[in-house]
């Protein structure tokens, strides 16, 4: 089993069509400086160009979806309101990373074949 990729590695996978290089940018001349902002955007296309490249773990959409409905439910026992909130939008966030994904339920919804017959 080969390896998995690294951060670095997926950093330095070449921009698709889906995030052109701006056209002020260009080859061997430094480019602008970012904001925190957009350092933080490429971080995210990283990570998720790492996560893409990586095989899946059997059950890993199950277990995120389990976690958020776990959160859910401890956010509704909270006195706090900070906490509920956080535990609320942690959940949701989790739940919606479980049903989601390239091995989702919804993406395994898609991939099953229609049953139904006609007549």
């Amino acid at each position: 089993m080969p390896p998995l990729p690294t951060i670095a590695t997926a950093a330095a996978t070449p921009v698709t069509a889906a995030h052109p290089i701006p056209d002020d940018v260009h080859e061997g001349t430094p480019a602008a400086p970012q904001s925190p902002l957009q350092r933080a955007a490429e971080r995210l296309r990283a990570l998720k160009r790492l996560d893409d490249q990586r095989p899946s773990v059997p059950g890993e959409h199950w277990f995120a979806f389990g976690t958020g409905a776990a959160l859910l439910l401890r956010g509704r026992r909270s006195s706090s309101a900070l906490l509920r909130t956080a535990a609320t939008v942690g959940g949701l966030l989790f739940m919606a990373r479980g049903l989601s994904g390239r091995d989702g339920l919804l993406a395994r919804l898609q991939q099953r074949p229609d049953r139904r017959q006609d007549g």
